[in-house]
């Protein structure tokens, strides 16, 4: 996918309906089983989905093994595509609880490529049952548009394991420009960083300095959207410091930030567009 104009940041690019869903729970089965499964699923589907569907390449067409030491065996042709073009998704509830977790293959969505310093984001609406897919930095006409189908705060060397699943081979700049172990040093830094306070947000030994840090590593990285989480893990440490007003900048600067790579009916930006209007700040 390639943009043919110039692109702000927040720009809704795709809105579709996916045309085939399963749930997280199949792949816990043995890969034996899901061919059968696949072949059953898609009998319940029309003949344009279908061909939707089988118009996706399969990548995984021989035998490989992962650098980690794993045997990725060569799968029938559906569950070659299904495996190549999956596109991990989550559908929130009203109380903002997970209802679903899984993946889906999308018309448009499911052809977009991947690169370890993504230039856009894809979401999901549980409103409209229907993906989304937003800039998420400044795109020229002409240029790629990218999401990431991995973890892009962790190593070169990671990162590559883990495209393995999906037949992939990354050659994106920050794989392949001589500077990855600088780069995986500081990628390595966010990931400890957003992943601990995952954790437990109350119990984190970093001090807004460091986190201000860190900040310029997601600038340097361009990694957004791990931005957004960090302000508004340093947002809610200002407000416990009682730093109220620094606390609020941090908060207004995130809800953009999520606002521009997530939509409106994002989880993330709901929360803190609540509480600046339970607050009365001035958002």
């Amino acid at each position: 996918m390639v943009a043919i104009r110039n692109i702000s940041p927040g720009e809704l690019l795709v809105i579709e309906r996916p045309v085939y869903s399963q749930s997280s729970l199949v792949s816990k089965l043995h890969s034996s089983q899901w061919s059968n499964i696949h072949l059953g699923s898609l009998e319940g589907l029309s003949d344009d989905s279908k061909k939707t569907i089988y118009a996706l390449e399969n990548r995984r067409t021989c035998a490989e093994t992962c650098c980690h030491g794993l045997y990725l065996p060569v799968l029938p042709k559906l569950t070659g595509i299904l495996e190549s073009h999956f596109v991990p998704l989550e559908v929130d509830g009203s109380d903002d609880t997970t209802v679903f977790s899984g993946c889906r293959i999308l018309p448009l969505m499911s052809r977009v490529n991947h690169d370890c310093t993504p230039n856009a984001n894809m979401g999901f609406s549980s409103k409209t049952y229907a993906a989304e897919l937003r800039a998420a930095m400044d795109i020229k006409a002409g240029q790629e548009i990218t999401i990431t189908f991995v973890d892009p705060a962790a190593t070169v060397v990671q990162r590559g394991e883990a495209l393995q699943s999906y037949g992939l081979h990354c050659t994106c700049n920050a794989c392949v420009n001589g500077n990855s172990t600088d780069s995986d040093k500081r990628r390595v830094r966010i990931g400890e960083v957003v992943h601990t306070f995952e954790g437990d947000p109350m119990a984190v030994p970093f001090g807004i300095d460091e986190l201000r840090e860190v900040l310029e590593l997601t600038e340097k990285e361009g990694l957004v959207g791990y931005r957004a989480q960090l302000l508004q893990y340093g947002g809610l440490e200002l407000l416990e410091q009682l730093r109220l007003e620094e606390g609020k900048e941090w908060l207004r600067k995130a809800k953009e930030q999520y606002l521009i790579i997530n939509g409106p009916e994002a989880s993330a930006y709901k929360t803190l567009a609540h509480v600046f209007t339970e607050f009365k700040w001035e958002s």
